[in-house]
């Protein structure tokens, strides 16, 4: 294990009620529906764009162009307002820790994040300059499922894929990574069944379990290549 590459929501900080509650303002301010809670997993792992397109879906309502774009902005304006006051507070529990134990030991640290106010949010953490880069979603061309984030953070890492533990929570994420060729940690208390590894919840993170994780999967590999 060289490198471990993190998503932001729900593996660093809670920040995905803040993304929800904006997104449920706005589809009630323009439509008038209230969008069921129950809808929030859909909008794990994907970009502002692809969420905005599902809950046009759910309701039942096409845009333009220049509304879909116009929506987008509003949303995320709602989101960094709501942002406003997010402090280290937030971190989830064992994650501080974590990052802290990996940089001391040499281990390169990435964030993959759909979020185009990652690097924002991880300042108010006070984790950013702990991170080796942070990869800019702009720059992607397709999103989670699709590996294209991860690799360029294996890229940027300066390491090989299978070296690098890349730590998600939601389907598409996990699909991402382990189409990239790293090894897959869900953090989740609903079924990753694609995920290498899953625990509960972030507490379980350890540099030791991370450690553990990336050694049997190497073992696994390992016989599969002599059988």
């Amino acid at each position: 294990m060289k490198a471990v590459i993190f998503d932001l929501d729900g593996v660093i900080a809670d920040t995905a009620k803040y993304h929800f509650s904006a997104w449920k303002q706005l589809i009630w301010n323009h439509f008038g529906v209230d969008i069921p809670d129950t809808i929030e997993a859909n909008l794990k792992g994907v970009s502002r764009e692809e969420s905005l397109m599902i809950l046009l879906q759910h309701i039942g309502k096409t845009v333009d162009e220049v509304t879909f774009k116009g929506l987008c902005d509003e949303k995320n304006r709602q989101y960094m307002a709501s942002l406003a006051n997010i402090s280290k507070d937030e971190i989830l529990p064992g994650i501080a820790l974590l990052i802290l134990d990996l940089q001391k030991r040499g281990i390169r640290m990435a964030l993959a994040s759909a979020s185009k106010n990652a690097p924002f949010i991880l300042e108010k953490l006070g984790l950013k300059s702990q991170f080796y880069t942070i990869i800019d979603p702009h720059q992607i061309v397709a999103g989670k499922p699709a590996p294209d984030i991860f690799l360029a953070a294996v890229a940027a890492l300066g390491c090989s894929a299978d070296e690098c533990i890349g730590i998600e929570d939601s389907v598409a994420g996990i699909e991402a990574i382990n189409k990239a060729g790293c090894i897959s940690i869900g953090v989740s208390d609903e079924e990753l069944p694609e995920a290498f590894c899953q625990v509960g919840n972030t507490s379980e993170l350890s540099y030791e379990r991370l450690l553990e994780v990336s050694e049997q999967f190497h073992r696994l590999k390992s016989n599969c290549i002599t059988k």
